[in-house]
């Protein structure tokens, strides 16, 4: 399947592959500096497979945050996973996070991320 996208959606999907892999390495040099008992997720995002992003994406979504450290809005959050989903779609990977049986882990922390996010009130308002 072929898909087309506008300027607007194709930023996005730069921005949000930008955000993760800025959080994959900064994970994992602290993985490597033995800091932080995880696994080095050393594929780059658009070239991991089904098994590689049932790993890193929910760790991603659980731990991703702004710049001064504060959790996203939970539109917000929804909006990078989209984006990334779009992101591979657009390398010709045909994937649907929160349809597809096999991605269940990522939908799930999404879902729960976002109930945490919500509880704290942590969302978004709208301009």
């Amino acid at each position: 399947m072929v898909f087309s996208y506008s300027d607007n959606a194709l930023r996005k999907h730069h921005w949000a592959l930008r955000t993760f892999e800025q959080l994959r390495n900064s994970r994992n040099r602290i993985v490597q500096n033995k800091q932080f008992d995880r696994e080095v997720i050393p594929t780059h995002f658009t070239n991991m497979n089904v098994q590689e992003l049932n790993y890193a994406l929910p760790h991603f979504i659980h731990e991703v945050a702004k710049k001064d450290s504060q959790f996203y809005p939970t539109e917000t959050l929804y909006t990078i996973v989209m984006s990334l989903q779009g992101c591979l779609q657009a390398h010709g990977q045909e994937c649907h996070f929160l349809e597809d049986k096999c991605f269940a882990c990522i939908k799930n922390m999404l879902d729960n991320q976002m109930k945490e996010l919500s509880q704290q009130g942590i969302v978004s308002t709208k301009k």
